[in-house]
Protein backbone atom coordinates (compact mmCIF):
# COMPACT_ATOMS: atom_id res chain seq x y z
CA UNK A 1 0.00 0.00 0.00
CA UNK A 2 1.39 3.36 -1.07
CA UNK A 3 0.40 6.80 0.13
CA UNK A 4 -1.20 8.86 -2.68
CA UNK A 5 1.62 10.28 -4.77
CA UNK A 6 1.96 13.94 -5.74
CA UNK A 7 3.93 12.88 -8.81
CA UNK A 8 5.65 9.88 -10.31
CA UNK A 9 8.33 10.66 -12.88
CA UNK A 10 10.53 8.11 -14.59
CA UNK A 11 13.60 10.04 -15.71
CA UNK A 12 16.31 9.13 -18.15
CA UNK A 13 19.59 7.99 -16.67
CA UNK A 14 22.54 6.16 -18.12
CA UNK A 15 20.33 3.09 -18.67
CA UNK A 16 16.69 2.55 -19.50
CA UNK A 17 14.67 2.49 -16.26
CA UNK A 18 11.76 0.19 -15.53
CA UNK A 19 9.26 0.54 -12.68
CA UNK A 20 6.38 -1.87 -12.04
CA UNK A 21 3.03 -1.42 -10.29
CA UNK A 22 0.96 -4.53 -9.58
CA UNK A 23 -2.78 -5.19 -9.38
CA UNK A 24 -2.03 -6.74 -5.99
CA UNK A 25 -0.98 -3.31 -4.60
CA UNK A 26 -2.75 0.04 -4.29
CA UNK A 27 -2.53 3.53 -2.83
CA UNK A 28 -4.07 4.03 0.61
CA UNK A 29 -7.88 4.16 0.57
CA UNK A 30 -8.17 2.61 -2.91
CA UNK A 31 -9.19 -0.93 -3.93
CA UNK A 32 -6.51 -3.42 -4.98
CA UNK A 33 -4.93 -2.50 -8.30
CA UNK A 34 -5.85 1.20 -8.06
CA UNK A 35 -3.22 3.94 -7.76
CA UNK A 36 -3.64 7.70 -7.29
CA UNK A 37 -0.90 9.84 -8.80
CA UNK A 38 -1.47 13.59 -9.28
CA UNK A 39 1.00 13.80 -12.20
CA UNK A 40 2.39 10.77 -14.02
CA UNK A 41 5.28 11.48 -16.42
CA UNK A 42 7.13 8.74 -18.28
CA UNK A 43 10.19 10.31 -19.90
CA UNK A 44 11.95 9.17 -23.08
CA UNK A 45 13.42 5.64 -22.97
CA UNK A 46 11.70 4.85 -19.64
CA UNK A 47 9.04 2.17 -19.02
CA UNK A 48 6.28 1.81 -16.45
CA UNK A 49 4.94 -1.76 -16.35
CA UNK A 50 1.46 -2.46 -15.01
CA UNK A 51 1.07 -6.10 -13.96
CA UNK A 52 -2.34 -7.74 -13.76
CA UNK A 53 -3.30 -10.25 -11.07
CA UNK A 54 -3.79 -13.53 -12.96
CA UNK A 55 -5.38 -15.20 -9.92
CA UNK A 56 -8.26 -12.69 -9.75
CA UNK A 57 -8.31 -11.34 -13.33
CA UNK A 58 -7.74 -7.76 -12.12
CA UNK A 59 -5.81 -5.11 -14.04
CA UNK A 60 -4.35 -1.77 -12.91
CA UNK A 61 -6.27 1.52 -12.71
CA UNK A 62 -4.44 4.86 -12.57
CA UNK A 63 -6.27 7.96 -11.29
CA UNK A 64 -4.38 11.13 -12.18
CA UNK A 65 -4.76 14.78 -13.04
CA UNK A 66 -2.19 14.47 -15.83
CA UNK A 67 -0.67 11.47 -17.61
CA UNK A 68 2.14 12.13 -20.07
CA UNK A 69 4.22 9.63 -22.03
CA UNK A 70 7.09 11.25 -23.91
CA UNK A 71 8.33 10.06 -27.31
CA UNK A 72 9.98 6.62 -26.81
CA UNK A 73 8.59 6.43 -23.26
CA UNK A 74 6.26 3.54 -22.53
CA UNK A 75 3.46 2.39 -20.23
CA UNK A 76 3.11 -1.32 -20.83
CA UNK A 77 1.09 -4.31 -19.68
CA UNK A 78 2.61 -6.49 -22.43
CA UNK A 79 2.49 -10.19 -21.44
CA UNK A 80 1.40 -9.19 -17.88
CA UNK A 81 -2.11 -10.69 -17.92
CA UNK A 82 -3.34 -14.27 -17.43
CA UNK A 83 -0.40 -16.68 -17.27
CA UNK A 84 0.28 -20.39 -17.57
CA UNK A 85 0.65 -22.05 -14.18
CA UNK A 86 -1.58 -19.49 -12.41
CA UNK A 87 -4.78 -18.94 -14.42
CA UNK A 88 -4.90 -19.18 -18.22
CA UNK A 89 -8.07 -17.05 -18.42
CA UNK A 90 -11.51 -17.50 -19.98
CA UNK A 91 -10.24 -17.41 -23.59
CA UNK A 92 -7.88 -20.40 -23.21
CA UNK A 93 -8.66 -22.96 -25.93
CA UNK A 94 -6.40 -25.91 -25.12
CA UNK A 95 -2.92 -27.26 -25.84
CA UNK A 96 -1.06 -25.85 -28.83
CA UNK A 97 -3.64 -23.15 -29.64
CA UNK A 98 -3.86 -19.41 -29.41
CA UNK A 99 -6.45 -17.82 -27.17
CA UNK A 100 -9.37 -15.39 -27.54
CA UNK A 101 -10.35 -12.08 -25.97
CA UNK A 102 -12.42 -9.40 -27.70
CA UNK A 103 -12.99 -11.04 -31.08
CA UNK A 104 -14.12 -14.30 -32.57
CA UNK A 105 -12.31 -16.80 -34.75
CA UNK A 106 -14.22 -19.96 -35.66
CA UNK A 107 -10.89 -21.81 -35.88
CA UNK A 108 -8.73 -22.88 -32.96
CA UNK A 109 -9.23 -19.94 -30.61
CA UNK A 110 -11.19 -19.93 -27.36
CA UNK A 111 -14.50 -18.12 -26.92
CA UNK A 112 -14.39 -14.31 -26.89
CA UNK A 113 -15.05 -12.40 -23.67
CA UNK A 114 -14.84 -8.84 -22.40
CA UNK A 115 -16.53 -5.54 -23.17
CA UNK A 116 -15.83 -3.07 -25.95
CA UNK A 117 -17.40 -0.27 -23.86
CA UNK A 118 -15.70 -1.03 -20.51
CA UNK A 119 -12.52 -2.95 -21.39
CA UNK A 120 -11.04 -4.15 -18.10
CA UNK A 121 -10.20 -7.80 -18.81
CA UNK A 122 -6.76 -9.36 -18.90
CA UNK A 123 -5.74 -11.23 -22.06
CA UNK A 124 -5.75 -15.04 -21.86
CA UNK A 125 -2.63 -17.21 -22.02
CA UNK A 126 -1.89 -19.29 -25.11
CA UNK A 127 -1.97 -23.08 -25.25
CA UNK A 128 0.95 -25.14 -24.04
CA UNK A 129 3.09 -27.30 -26.29
CA UNK A 130 4.02 -29.79 -23.56
CA UNK A 131 5.48 -29.31 -20.10
CA UNK A 132 8.60 -27.59 -21.43
CA UNK A 133 6.61 -25.06 -23.49
CA UNK A 134 3.91 -23.56 -21.23
CA UNK A 135 2.32 -21.08 -23.67
CA UNK A 136 2.71 -17.31 -23.81
CA UNK A 137 0.99 -15.04 -21.25
CA UNK A 138 -1.82 -12.67 -22.19
CA UNK A 139 -1.64 -8.90 -22.00
CA UNK A 140 -2.63 -7.02 -18.85
CA UNK A 141 -5.36 -4.43 -18.44
CA UNK A 142 -4.74 -0.68 -18.12
CA UNK A 143 -7.48 1.76 -17.09
CA UNK A 144 -6.49 5.44 -16.98
CA UNK A 145 -8.87 8.00 -15.44
CA UNK A 146 -7.39 11.49 -15.84
CA UNK A 147 -8.16 15.11 -16.56
CA UNK A 148 -5.62 15.14 -19.38
CA UNK A 149 -3.67 12.45 -21.21
CA UNK A 150 -0.84 13.08 -23.69
CA UNK A 151 0.71 10.06 -25.39
CA UNK A 152 3.69 10.71 -27.65
CA UNK A 153 5.24 7.35 -26.72
CA UNK A 154 3.59 3.93 -26.34
CA UNK A 155 0.66 2.62 -24.32
CA UNK A 156 0.25 -1.14 -24.83
CA UNK A 157 -1.20 -4.40 -23.49
CA UNK A 158 -0.03 -6.94 -26.08
CA UNK A 159 -0.15 -10.67 -25.50
CA UNK A 160 3.05 -12.71 -25.41
CA UNK A 161 4.26 -14.12 -28.72
CA UNK A 162 4.08 -17.75 -29.70
CA UNK A 163 6.82 -19.80 -31.23
CA UNK A 164 6.56 -23.09 -33.09
CA UNK A 165 5.99 -25.03 -29.85
CA UNK A 166 3.15 -23.15 -28.11
CA UNK A 167 0.29 -20.69 -28.65
CA UNK A 168 0.37 -16.92 -28.24
CA UNK A 169 -1.47 -14.98 -25.57
CA UNK A 170 -4.18 -12.49 -26.48
CA UNK A 171 -3.90 -8.78 -26.04
CA UNK A 172 -5.33 -7.30 -22.86
CA UNK A 173 -7.35 -4.11 -22.41
CA UNK A 174 -6.71 -0.37 -22.72
CA UNK A 175 -9.34 2.05 -21.42
CA UNK A 176 -8.74 5.80 -21.18
CA UNK A 177 -11.28 8.15 -19.59
CA UNK A 178 -10.03 11.73 -20.00
CA UNK A 179 -11.74 15.08 -19.48
CA UNK A 180 -9.44 16.88 -21.94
Amino acid sequence: VLDPLASLTLVAGTQNSVARLSAEGNTAGQPAGTYEVAILLVRALQRLELEGDAATGTGVTLHSEQVMIEDSGRISADALGYRPGVNRGPGYAGPGTGSAHGGFDPGELGMPYGSALRPVDLGSAGGEGGSSFPGAPGGGAIHIVAESVLIDGTLSANGGQADTRHGSGTGGSLWIEASN
